[in-house]
């Protein structure tokens, strides 16, 4: 089933570097469709479902995975959310020769089941609901989460007694935007789940780079603990306003990043205090999982230009506001008078086409020395 490659969106425009080999086999080209961006090959991992049992599509299959494999380099992912598609894979082509990039989604103890007859020792993505239920036993396992409050780690450490958790998976977003809802009509049919769960479907569908392994997690877990101590003020949302002003001040955005996966996720704004606007809005939604505060990750385009971009949408008191810590941050660097915390839509520079976005219809101020910000 063709699924057309996602458009890159724009805080994301100087990741547009093309690949310039083409790929042969109707399996990758399906779903990379024209000439992908390097953003999409390296960030974006799409379930791999074999086109037809030819030999020629395998061979040619063969050769796409060895052109992405030598793209991607050590950040390689070959995803399958079917067990029966790695079978095809394993009995017709070499590609299983390297297992290391190999990651299958397994959502029930029956699907594990049938991955244990293929005796392949790759990593295993299952959520953490599930984990007690499919019982894997000596398999590699990344364990998928959404926020970062279900996994504290004193929880994982147990976890880990148990099972051979090897890497965490943390917080995948959702990317389908209004241009291509028709996409989620297909996963539904494609994955039997309802198409208003735009995220499970966008699971099953692709893995991005937000894998990171034991350690890491642990790192970055503790450091997010350590920014909300930092900031921690008597009411919420001012501890909510100190985060925001400290991720803005502290992390620059990174005009270099055309290459760099890390800016798209927790690593680069973390531990190097560098991002692009995927990184910003990720990081503040953890942080804000934490303090027990609903909050989106969303995407859209500027009113008045082509211009792509990433941020938050926060939910205090049953009220939904826009936050962008990327404007601030451009704010601040280009000493402007702007301020974007809890802002309704008409004051955003861009608008959201993401179909699960809230309507914002009001601004939130905050008293900072008895003066309203703006």
């Amino acid at each position: 089933m063709a699924l057309r490659t996602l458009k890159t969106t724009g805080g994301w425009k100087g990741m547009k570097i093309k690949m310039e080999a083409k790929f042969k086999s109707k399996t990758i080209s399906n779903y990379y469709t024209g000439n992908p961006d390097n953003y999409i090959l390296s960030f974006h991992h799409y379930n791999i479902v074999v086109d037809n049992d030819s030999k020629e599509e395998y061979y040619l299959l063969e050769k796409d995975i060895e052109l992405l494999r030598k793209y991607n380099k050590e950040n390689s992912i070959l995803y399958f959310s079917d067990v029966n598609n790695l079978k095809k894979i394993k009995d017709n082509t070499n590609i299983c020769n390297n297992l290391n990039d190999i990651y299958l989604r397994i959502r029930n103890k029956k699907e594990y089941e049938e991955f244990k007859k293929l005796d392949l020792d790759i990593n295993i993505i299952i959520e953490l609901n599930d984990l007690e239920n499919i019982q894997p036993t000596k398999n590699k396992i990344t364990l998928q989460i959404d926020a970062i409050r279900e996994l504290p780690v004193h929880k994982l450490k147990i976890l880990k007694m148990k099972y051979n958790i090897v890497n965490v998976l943390l917080g995948q977003i959702q990317y389908i935007t209004n241009e291509y809802a028709d996409l989620l009509d297909i996963l539904s049919n494609q994955f039997g789940i309802e198409k208003s769960n735009q995220l499970e479907l966008e699971k099953n569908n692709n893995v991005t780079n937000d894998i990171y392994d034991i350690s890491t997690y642990i790192k970055i877990y503790n450091c997010i603990e350590k920014i909300i101590n930092q900031n921690k003020k008597e009411d919420l949302v001012e501890t909510i306003y100190s985060i925001f002003l400290d991720l803005a001040n502290n992390i620059s955005y990174d005009d270099v990043r055309n290459t760099k996966i890390e800016n798209q996720n927790l690593i680069g704004p973390l531990f190097y205090k560098k991002a692009v606007c995927e990184g910003y809005s990720k990081l503040f939604q953890q942080i804000l999982s934490l303090l027990n505060v609903k909050s989106l990750v969303v995407s859209g385009c500027g009113r008045n230009v082509d211009d792509g971009h990433v941020w938050n949408q926060v939910e205090i008191n049953g009220v939904w506001y826009n936050v962008d810590i990327t404007a601030q941050n451009y704010t601040i660097y280009n000493n402007e008078d702007w301020n974007m915390f809890l802002r309704e839509d008409k004051i955003c520079r861009y608008q959201s086409s993401s179909p699960f976005a809230k309507e914002c219809l009001k601004n939130y101020y905050i008293c900072e020395n008895n003066k309203h910000r703006k």
